[in-house]
């Protein structure tokens, strides 16, 4: 066997290592999301939905911050609905053009974004720097919050301080956030329906 096959062969069983050590981390991460899903998606009151995701948020991907910004019916804004660890009136009662800042940027893309930075970011169309500066924040990720594929709003995890976020986390807050927004939309079709009723 040749040094290179040798070194290739290697390199196979290390990756290989690494994957069986992952799988255990990763199973048990999605056992976690799936049981906070189960829990969120017991509600039918949307507010309590909302609240629940943004504390279970915060808590599952070990942020300082979470909140969550939706689209009021018949507008083009996003205003902050539900937040855990925001401490200023200015990110509490943010309103944003559905356009404008990172949300803007998730909306049109329908993806998650990451930002490791803000002062680095390359992308500051519309980028609330006040309320970022007043609440202190330096990184987060946002991810569509959406069902039955209708955007509803956005739902973000943030830092104070540089934090290089992943894929998977993204990843992850994204099926959260997929499972509570269809929690929210079946309690705001359940409201409805009492609505007729009386």
């Amino acid at each position: 066997m040749s040094s290179d096959t040798a070194g290739t062969h290697g390199f196979q069983q290390q990756r290989g290592k690494r994957r069986s050590g992952h799988l255990p981390r990763a199973l048990e991460q999605w056992r976690t999301l799936f049981s906070l899903a189960r829990e969120v998606a017991s509600s039918l009151d949307p507010q309590k939905v909302l609240t629940s995701v943004v504390e279970e948020a915060r808590r599952f991907v070990g942020t300082d911050t979470a909140f969550i910004s939706l689209i009021p019916p018949d507008k083009e804004e996003l205003r902050v609905t539900a937040w855990s660890g925001l401490r200023s009136i200015e990110m509490q009662q943010l309103v944003l053009r559905v356009d404008e800042g990172i949300a803007g940027v998730v909306l049109a893309e329908g993806k998650p974004v990451i930002v490791e930075d803000f002062s680095k970011w390359l992308r500051p169309r519309g980028l609330p720097t006040r309320a970022i500066e007043a609440e202190g924040l330096v990184s987060n990720i946002a991810v569509p919050f959406a069902a039955r594929g209708k955007t509803l709003g956005v739902l973000y995890v943030a830092n104070r301080r540089p934090t290089a976020f992943s894929e998977e986390q993204a990843e992850l807050l994204e099926a959260l956030a997929s499972m509570a927004a269809l929690a929210v939309e079946n309690g705001r079709m359940y409201e409805s329906v009492r609505r007729l009723q009386y």
